[in-house]
């Protein structure tokens, strides 16, 4: 009988046994990019299997220079090129490109860990390169933005990037450039405009100066600096800035980017 003493105790025991399931459960998590509930995460960035198997991961190297999957025409026309080379974490497809306007323009903070630890993959294909270790590598710095993005946006996603990297990887990172004058988006714009548009955009910032790190003395090798920015196009700001440290702090610059 539903209302018996026997049933009565049953109903209990499956109440108590569901509560516990639940109490004993994972906690459910949210992704952060397309807000499913996760019970458990199987990735190391904490998005849900759907999302994370979208990412088009790059692995395998065509250009050694930029780090592209593909050949590259910038590359090969390029007359010098200051940075060691660059490597990405991902091609830089739709997908990417609006997980990308989530963080710089919608201001989803909670992606910040998801970006850093991609850029911790493209890290590892510059060690895949050559024998270096993490220490080797002096600091990390980054693409500064003008003052008119800085304002609009409130922050600057590759020192974002930066910071999160250098936090991973256990390295400290600096503002070692300012962009003395606005720049048009590049990607908008013919190799010859881009070239000549960027001459001069960038100066040293003035903590350089008085950073022990970067003081020069006899014998000092070469820094190894790590350079970052969100997305690598035709290479023409990354050469830029890349000139810049190499030539004024006596530094061997190598690119790493999110997106390629």
């Amino acid at each position: 009988m539903p209302d018996s003493p026997a049933f009565s105790i049953y109903n209990k025991i499956r109440i108590w046994a569901r509560q516990a399931g639940e109490w004993m459960a994972p906690p459910s998590e949210e992704c952060v990019y397309c807000q499913a509930t996760i019970r458990s995460c199987s990735n190391p960035l904490g998005l849900c299997d759907s999302c994370y198997s979208k990412i088009p991961w790059i692995t395998e190297i065509e250009c050694e220079q930029c780090g592209r999957a593909e050949s590259c025409s910038d590359c090969v026309r390029r007359k010098e090129t200051y940075f060691v080379r660059n490597r990405s974490a991902v091609k830089y497809d739709p997908v990417m490109k609006d997980l990308l306007a989530l963080y710089k323009y919608r201001g989803n903070e909670r992606l910040l860990s998801v970006f850093s630890a991609m850029l911790v993959h493209a890290f590892n294909l510059h060690l895949q390169r050559e024998s270096l270790q993490v220490e080797d590598f002096q600091c990390i710095t980054y693409v500064p933005v003008n003052e008119e993005r800085l304002e609009e946006r409130g922050f600057n996603q590759a020192e974002c990037f930066a910071s999160g990297l250098a936090a991973k990887l256990g390295l400290p990172h600096r503002g070692t450039l300012i962009r003395t004058r606005n720049t048009p988006k590049q990607s908008f714009k013919s190799r010859k405009e881009r070239l000549s548009d960027l001459e001069d955009a960038f100066t040293l910032h003035p903590s350089v100066y008085e950073d022990p790190m970067f003081a020069p003395f006899p014998g000092r090798p070469a820094l190894k600096i790590l350079l970052i920015d969100d997305v690598y196009t035709t290479g023409s700001t990354l050469n830029q800035c890349s000139r810049l440290l190499s030539s004024s702090l006596n530094a061997r610059v190598y690119g790493l980017t999110w997106a390629r």
